[in-house]
């Protein structure tokens, strides 16, 4: 099963039991081989006399690896396929992810995200600096005695709380639930109900934060709940504002390479409002090279092609 606060982006992650390294930045990828590079291309569909055709292939990503696997650097463009910004990793000697820097198009510096971990190799605090060195966030992950994270802390440059996310699980380890806190009731806190592939619902739930005491002298926000089905493939999310009203509930299903095929999104009655698809091609490597995404035309009632991704991989 993958700023503004965008709460969905850390736990997806959790669940898919992450490396620390990967909860910090998804700087390790499920790749299979030794890849070189990644050229990620997108094309929209559009309708054309009735048909469903392809526009034209616009690039949106491409990234790096090391010799060890490891993400080294990754350009983002922009939907027009115009260069947008530049991530560069680095890394300590044994290989765990220490430092991330953001630059602009031009190559200036945006920003260094720089990452402290303990004797187990688990991220354990994040420092973030604007381009002249000053820090401008901190944030600290807690762990319990299995290792599993309980609690994830955002701090201001003046070491004053932000937010926090208090984290539970079930008997199998897995995440059931996650609350998030807030302790700045005038800030506006936008949360985004979304995963990787998925629609997205936007709130500002700063307006909506109460008073709760798990949250201590903070105000909850959000709470997610998820459940499991019997053959581990499957997660549904039921999200809820700082006030317990729920916003939506989400389903997203797996296929045998963990990767998602299909997102059902419900709206707080119980309708649905979006069903989302996923068919992929491999290489011989195993690695995916072709993805079309369909979405589900209440209208027709039949899926639709709404944008196919290509990537083009070479191999050391």
């Amino acid at each position: 099963m993958n700023t503004n606060r965008v709460i969905a982006t850390a736990t997806l992650c959790i669940l898919l039991n992450c490396s620390a390294g990967a909860q910090a930045m998804n700087e390790k990828e499920r790749l299979a081989s030794l890849v070189r590079m990644i050229r990620t291309e997108k094309a929209k569909m559009y309708e054309s006399e009735g048909i469903r055709a392809q526009g034209t292939r616009v690039v949106s990503q491409v990234t790096t690896y090391d010799a060890e696997g490891r993400k080294t650097e990754q350009l983002n463009y922009t939907d027009e396929g115009l260069p947008v910004f530049r991530n560069a990793f680095a890394y300590d000697n044994s290989g765990e992810l220490i430092e991330k820097s953001e630059y602009r198009a031009d190559g200036s510096l945006v920003r260094r995200y720089v990452y402290t971990r303990d004797k187990t190799k688990r991220k354990v605090e994040q420092l973030v600096y604007n381009a002249d060195g000053v820090l401008s966030a901190k944030s600290i992950d807690l762990f319990d005695e299995k290792g599993r994270v309980t609690e994830s802390l955002d701090y201001e440059a003046d070491g004053s709380l932000q937010l926090k996310d208090i984290f539970f699980y079930d008997g199998k380890d897995r995440v059931n639930e996650v609350i998030s806190c807030a302790y700045k009731p005038d800030a506006s806190i936008v949360s985004a109900i979304k995963n990787d592939h998925g629609e997205i619902t936007t709130i500002d739930r700063g307006k909506i934060a109460m008073k709760d005491t798990i949250c201590g002298e903070g105000f909850l926000i959000s709470r997610d709940v998820y459940a499991y089905n019997n053959q581990g493939n499957s997660v549904e999310r039921l999200s809820y504002t700082g006030d317990r009203s729920l916003i939506s509930r989400e389903v997203i299903v797996d296929d045998a390479h963990e990767r998602t095929i299909e997102v059902l999104i419900y709206n707080p009655h119980g309708a649905l409002r979006s069903r989302i698809i996923y068919v992929r091609e491999y290489d011989m490597r195993g690695n995916w090279i072709k993805e079309i995404k369909s979405k589900w035309n209440f209208k027709v009632s039949k899926f639709e092609p709404e944008e196919i991704t290509y990537r083009t991989i070479t191999y050391y």
